[in-house]
Formats: structure tokens, sequence, C-alpha cells
């Protein structure tokens, strides 16, 4: 980056800096930097520079984490299928389908 843009200071072309480049350290954290040339009133003679660098690496691990717990399977629902809001709701539902798989109703003695 520092040779392109002393090619395009020597050929008297506006100077912009890239913003938001991915680069990775040697260890393999993932960075997210964008580049700003301060430049003189010309906007072609800079006067320094600066970088904005983000670690992305922690972010991504989130990220993964949150797909993970977030992404769900598809699921075939049929129309016996319920869900129930409240406990009560739960075992009644629950009892019948016993009912009807087993064939007999519970005993109340």
């Amino acid at each position: 980056m520092v040779l392109e843009t002393l090619e395009a200071i020597e050929k008297g072309d506006i100077i912009v800096g890239p913003s938001g480049y991915r680069t990775t350290t040697q260890d393999g954290r993932i960075l997210k930097s964008s580049t700003v040339f301060l430049k003189d009133s010309t906007g072609k003679i800079p006067l320094g520079s600066g970088v904005s660098t983000t670690m992305l690496t922690a972010l991504m691990n989130v990220m993964r984490h949150c797909s993970l717990i977030t992404t769900v399977r598809a699921m075939t629902v049929t129309g016996t299928d319920r869900f129930s809001l409240n406990v009560n709701d739960l075992l009644d539902n629950l009892i019948n389908q016993s009912v009807k798989r087993i064939g007999k109703p519970r005993s109340d003695e």
C-alpha cells in the first residue's frame, strides 16, 4: 500500500486511503483497518497518515456461536402437534396422547 501511495504522489493523483480492508496477524488474529491520508490544501501532497484498526477475531467468534444458537433445522409439524402455553394444558395433552396409544384411560383409584 505504501508503494502504491508513493506512485500516486509522483503521478500527482489525489490520494484516497483504503477503507475496511482485512488483514491477518502472524498469530492468526483478524483485523479490519482503514487508512486516512492527511493532505495539504491541494489534496495532492500528503502531510501524514493515520490507521484505524479493529480486532475482529473475538467478534467473529461471538457471531459464530450466536449462529449456532439461533440456527434452527427444518421441522415438519403435523396438525396434531400442539405447543402448550401452560402446565395444565401440557399434562392434559400428554395424558390424552397416552390414552390414544395405550387404549385405556387412567385409573382414578
